[in-house]
């Protein structure tokens, strides 16, 4: 699903290749426009990805491959440079791709925590499947990995967290600036 949205991505950056290339526009409204139209694109469905640690790389090549191509190289002692990392966060000003998207998934997470019993979504997220797993290494769980993530915020009651929607929400737009560890 990932390599598929990356490439829907691809495709809607160069669908717009002439915009991001204009000397025209400003660096700004590039970025604007990576946000509002390819970002979209990338991120369709993300609330309900369990992401692993290639996929998040896979994810932050692709955004910094666009800011790349936006910001263009650096020029230091009369040598061209591309830009680095964490020079590219700096410049964009925003949340990196992968923070967007855990920020949705505890978006979701707590919307579905305060639906009454008996809709679907929460259903689903209560439902204990009969019999046992296979044996090996568990799978990842979307759960799991949404409470992982509530944990390394040190958020630990779950339930009555979500139960207040301002508390909740200030949580989502932290998640958004949150330094992940990885």
């Amino acid at each position: 699903e990932i390599k598929t949205r990356i490439l829907q991505g691809n495709k809607a950056y160069f669908a717009n290749f002439d915009i991001f290339k204009s000397k025209l526009i400003s660096k700004n409204v590039k970025f604007k426009l990576y946000t509002a139209i390819i970002r979209p694109i990338i991120c369709y469905g993300a609330e309900t990805w369990v992401l692993k640690e290639a996929d998040k790389l896979r994810l932050l090549t692709f955004e910094r491959k666009i800011f790349r191509r936006v910001l263009g190289p650096v020029k230091e002692n009369g040598n061209w440079r591309l830009r680095r990392n964490d020079e590219l966060y700096l410049k964009n000003n925003k949340e990196n791709i992968v923070s967007f998207i855990k920020s949705k998934r505890l978006q979701w997470f707590g919307h579905t925590l305060r639906m009454p019993k008996g809709r679907l979504p929460n259903d689903i997220l209560n439902w204990k499947p009969q019999g046992t797993r296979p044996r090996g290494r568990p799978k990842d769980r979307w759960e799991d990995d949404v409470i992982e993530d509530l944990r390394e915020m040190g958020i630990f009651d779950l339930k009555s967290t979500a139960q207040d929607r301002k508390k909740w929400r200030k949580l989502v737009e932290k998640a958004k600036t949150f330094h992940w560890k990885s």
